[in-house]
């Protein structure tokens, strides 16, 4: 009988061991890879069905419709009319009305909040939100007068907001005069119309919009609109700056920038020789209405927005004109009107179906219909050329508008940074108290 190798039974024994080890490996590897690739897959159809569904949220969320700087009235008649206007077309999104916090940048605002596909703000901050915009098509500007389609090429011009000289009729007729083309005969007139009593202009300085377009306005009268571009190359240099509490100084010290300080110095001195009350920079609208309604005022500058609120028996004393021409020379060369428009702008999407709904809506507000519906609401000037006004201050308005070489925005709107406006004005306002 033949014997076994004890050696040959162990190594074989080792070796059919060693095979069910690596067997039991390998099916552990593979176990674990099916598992990893399992839980991959898993994870990938998880987060591919939270994304679907994201998306369709993201879809299906509000087309949320903004206000930024816009008073509560303008606001109110742009909202009746895009709900009806929204419910006509039947669109399949729903939307939503938010009022943006006016001390905070309009751009960080909308960057955070992709929600936002419309907003209604002033021009400076269209021009600043331009880079979110879709450019509006070509028909919403063919209804409006040539100098107004030129106030920008990203938003919707939707009404006009100029700033008047307002003349009291009473001393106008008492001093056989009329509302004058030049700042030399209406400084003659109130001067005359004054007689002995310590001031004869009205401003309510203390309002930064009256403010900003009245400094506007004379800057223009005495040196023309290309001295509001250097003004605003200035203000938009400064703001680069994070200090926003030495912006007044930078604009004011800008190289280029004199007619801006003449214009302010020229105002002091109408101060110091009693054309200006000695606290007109600080003085309310109640204050002026007050002196209006005694008629201790022969002119009075404000924005058509603030003639609006002033009650029918103190405005019917006074006659509205466009603001004089300072220039010695070129007096009767083109002039641009100040003004404050309320512009509409569509920001893009991801969806591009909400940007054209959006888009929609725009040209539905520059329809004549509800062009003088919104005019006739807020008092202010439609931008649409044959659209009815709402009287014959909203008419003068736009056809000064139409008339101007074109209009220019007031002070107040070339800021972008809230904060550096606050700070421009509180400066600008001890600079008039201390010269």
């Amino acid at each position: 009988m033949k014997k076994s190798n004890p050696d040959k039974t162990n190594e074989h024994t080792e070796k059919k061991t060693l095979d069910k080890k690596t067997r039991n490996t390998i099916l552990i590897i593979i176990g674990i890879v099916f598992i990893v690739a399992a839980t991959i897959s898993a994870i990938f159809i998880i987060n591919h069905i939270k994304a679907i569904r994201l998306e369709r949220e993201m879809r299906e969320r509000p087309i949320k419709i903004a206000f930024y700087n816009v008073d509560s009235k303008a606001q109110e008649a742009i909202k009746n009319v895009l709900r009806n206007e929204w419910e006509a077309a039947s669109p399949e999104f729903e939307y939503e009305f938010v009022t943006l916090d006016s001390s905070k940048s309009a751009s960080d605002q909308i960057y955070d909040d992709s929600a936002i596909n419309m907003i209604f703000s002033d021009s400076s901050t269209a021009e600043a939100i331009k880079n979110f915009a879709v450019k509006p098509v070509e028909t919403i500007y063919s209804v409006m007068p040539i100098a107004v389609r030129g106030i920008s090429q990203t938003s919707a011009p939707l009404l006009i907001d100029d700033f008047e000289a307002l003349y009291n009729i009473k001393a106008l007729r008492a001093n056989s005069a009329s509302p004058t083309a030049t700042m030399d005969e209406m400084i003659s007139f109130a001067r005359n119309a004054a007689g002995n009593r310590r001031f004869t202009f009205g401003c309510a300085g203390k309002d930064d919009k009256t403010l900003g377009m009245f400094v506007s306005s004379c800057i223009e009268s005495l040196y023309s609109d290309v001295a509001l571009e250097k003004l605003k190359k200035a203000i938009q240099n400064a703001e680069k700056s994070d200090d926003a509490s030495s912006i007044f100084d930078n604009v004011l010290e800008s190289a280029g920038n004199e007619d801006f300080k003449n214009t302010l110095d020229m105002l002091c001195e109408w101060k110091k020789t009693g054309l200006l009350h000695s606290e007109w920079y600080s003085m309310t609208q109640q204050e002026i209405e007050y002196l209006m309604e005694t008629e201790i005022l022969s002119v009075v500058f404000m924005p058509l927005s603030v003639h609006r609120t002033v009650s029918y028996r103190t405005i019917e004393k006074y006659t509205e004109y466009f603001f004089p021409a300072g220039r010695i020379e070129g007096a009767n060369s083109d002039r641009s009107l100040i003004f404050s428009v309320l512009s509409g702008t569509v920001l893009k999407n991801r969806f591009d179906e909400k940007s054209s709904v959006c888009m929609e809506m725009l040209q539905k507000l520059v329809t004549s219909t509800n062009q003088s519906t919104i005019a006739n609401a807020t008092g202010l000037a439609p931008t649409h050329s044959t659209a009815e006004s709402p009287d014959r201050q909203a008419t003068n308005a736009r056809l000064w508008a139409a008339a101007s070489d074109r209009p220019a925005p007031g002070l107040q709107d070339l800021f972008t940074k809230p904060e550096a406006k606050t700070a421009f004005f509180s400066d600008m306002r001890d600079y008039l108290k201390m010269h």
